[in-house]
């Protein structure tokens, strides 16, 4: 059986540094082309605005629900877990990954300086747990 792919844009230097991060977590579970190379029939214009997991001809996932599902191949699923299941977090989650794309050199030089250069896999465990359980409490405060 044939790896997932995850087509990623190769010019983008945000997109690199995350590829990079994936690499190391996933430990080759998946491989990595970047859309210029092969974008396996999805249009250049689609592979430019977002991220491509194709697991195979039926199975193609985008933008941060790709993120979540490349991340779980890895040893920790609770992303890909907290995308299916809690409310409004798969919302917010496109919402924020879109935001990303169109400020990829601002995210790109903000990363480099939160995340490290390489991008050290111990931060960003810190990081996203503060980013849920403030999704957690909008979520709570949202329904009094």
């Amino acid at each position: 059986m044939q790896k997932p792919s995850l087509i990623y844009d190769g010019d983008c230097e945000f997109c690199q540094y995350c590829v990079d991060y994936f690499k190391k977590v996933t430990e080759k579970q998946i491989s990595f082309i970047d859309y210029q190379t092969n974008t396996f029939g999805i249009s250049e214009i689609d592979c430019a605005k977002s991220i491509h997991l194709v697991v195979n001809e039926i199975e193609i996932y985008r933008g941060s629900a790709a993120a979540f599902k490349a991340l779980s191949y890895g040893d920790n699923n609770r992303g890909w877990w907290l995308y299916q299941h809690l409310p409004g977090f798969s919302t917010l989650s496109e919402r924020i990954y879109k935001w990303i794309t169109r400020h990829r050199s601002l995210c790109y030089r903000m990363a480099k300086i939160i995340l490290g250069n390489p991008w050290k896999v111990g931060r960003i465990t810190f990081i996203l747990w503060t980013i849920i359980a403030l999704i957690l409490a909008l979520t709570f405060f949202k329904n009094l």
